[in-house]
């Protein structure tokens, strides 16, 4: 097998890649005891991936692709959480592809892929019970990138960040 034989990657894919590894490599988290709130951010923010701070060339586009995060308690001490992106879904021109719920390690918790002629982005998670500290909603569009958005679950339940 030739180790330089080029292979095929999707741009989807490619983009995915790109930007949570960037993001795992440049995300910054305040503690929990210095405040609530998650910080994304570094020198990608803004080009690689896209928050509501760094919204980058897509300042006008955040409202439509910043993913919303609602928590709740859930049976055996778990956190449900629901991930909702008001992005309109227009067939397979413009879509949110799928959503992903990262820890605070940037490892993958879970994902859902959407049906962009079927499906709304509308997602709900289970954190592991007894889960602690910031989780990561991502929601990725076809044609406006990677967004992320952190929340912190803390000692006596979910807080919502920015």
């Amino acid at each position: 097998m030739d180790l330089f034989q080029p292979c095929e990657v999707t741009p989807v894919k490619r983009r995915s890649i790109l930007a949570l590894g960037a993001l795992a490599a440049m995300t910054r988290v305040l503690p929990v005891a210095a405040q609530s709130v998650v910080m994304i951010g570094g020198p990608m923010a803004g080009s690689v991936f896209f928050t509501r701070d760094d919204p980058g060339l897509w300042a006008s586009e955040v409202d439509r692709h910043l993913p919303e995060i609602k928590t709740e308690a859930a049976p055996g001490s778990t956190t449900s959480v629901s991930i909702r992106t008001p992005h309109p879904m227009d067939g397979f021109k413009h879509y949110i592809l799928k959503h992903k719920l990262l820890d605070g390690r940037f490892r993958l918790l879970s994902q859902k892929t959407f049906n962009p002629e079927r499906d709304q982005p509308l997602s709900r998670h289970v954190l592991p019970a007894g889960y602690r500290g910031p989780v990561y909603a991502v929601s990725i569009c076809n044609l406006h990138d990677t967004w992320i958005k952190g929340v912190m679950i803390e000692g006596d339940g979910p807080s919502l960040a920015r």
